[in-house]
């Protein structure tokens, strides 16, 4: 009977802004693949450091400028809480690839309904969502010193290298392989995020070095790792830099399954 009350309008919209936080919070973690999204205010980073904003249908900054007003501490209002739940909706019938039908039912239980159906789907099918816009870092070329015989020696962070197997380069057996990711312009980043190979292998590669540059041709170095990972977070004081170079200190093969760089 809560969600019925016309009487105050404060319970119904309270639970619609619960629905509608959650469920911008759950389709920030599944578009930008984000492991830290639990609150409203780490969803809005995610998305403003990960998604190309324009690749979305209708764009994702008016979800962005309204994510304060689904905050526990913010009072409902029915016309923003109207205008959330058209955007979220937006997103997810995107990510379905097909228009969200405009039907609008009467008052408050429209948008209760709606939010209803915005979490479901969002909760439901978050790799449908991944569809809506996809991260800037996917569109980063990269150039490797060799390449496997099946593999590519160039490409995006967004492909896979071979049909076959799940990464995005694979080198041959040598003295230091390396591969270089243009990022196409000139950033401020303080994150790379690196995972290894899954099926096998996984100290192939090792000892490795990141390294960052403006040039492609001078590199400093920001991280090392010398021990087995599956995930490697390198973390660094923020610097401007188009270029990142990932290489090992031994001779070896060298074939991640991702790179990421926020």
């Amino acid at each position: 009977m809560l969600l019925e009350d016309e009487a105050s309008g404060r319970p119904d919209l309270r639970i619609a802004q619960l629905l509608l936080r959650e469920s911008f919070i759950a389709a920030a973690s599944a578009i930008t693949g984000s492991e830290t999204c639990s609150t409203l205010s780490q969803a809005k980073s995610a998305l403003e450091a990960h998604l190309d904003l324009a690749a979305a249908e209708g764009g994702v900054r008016p979800i962005l400028t309204s994510a304060a007003e689904l905050g526990p501490e913010s009072e409902p209002r029915l016309p923003v809480l109207r205008e959330a739940e058209s955007l979220v909706a937006d997103l997810v019938a995107a990510a379905y690839g097909r228009p969200r039908p405009r039907r609008a039912l009467p008052g408050r239980r429209w948008l209760i309904g709606g939010a209803l159906l915005v979490a479901v789907g969002v909760v439901a099918g978050p790799r449908l969502v991944r569809l809506v816009a996809h991260p800037r870092w996917e569109k980063y070329r990269w150039h490797s010193s060799s390449a496997s015989s099946g593999f590519k020696g160039s490409g995006t962070l967004g492909e896979r290298g071979s049909a076959e197997f799940d990464l995005v380069f694979h080198t041959d057996s040598q003295t230091g392989p390396w591969v270089v990711i243009d990022m196409l312009e000139s950033r401020s980043i303080d994150r790379v995020v690196i995972v290894n190979r899954r099926d096998c292998c996984f100290d192939r590669g090792l000892p490795l070095v990141v390294e960052v540059g403006n040039d492609g041709v001078v590199f400093a170095p920001v991280g090392r790792q010398s021990t087995l990972f599956d995930t490697w977070t390198v973390d660094f004081a923020a610097r401007e830099a188009r270029y990142v170079r990932i290489r090992s200190e031994s001779t070896t093969i060298l074939h991640l399954a991702e790179v990421r760089i926020p």
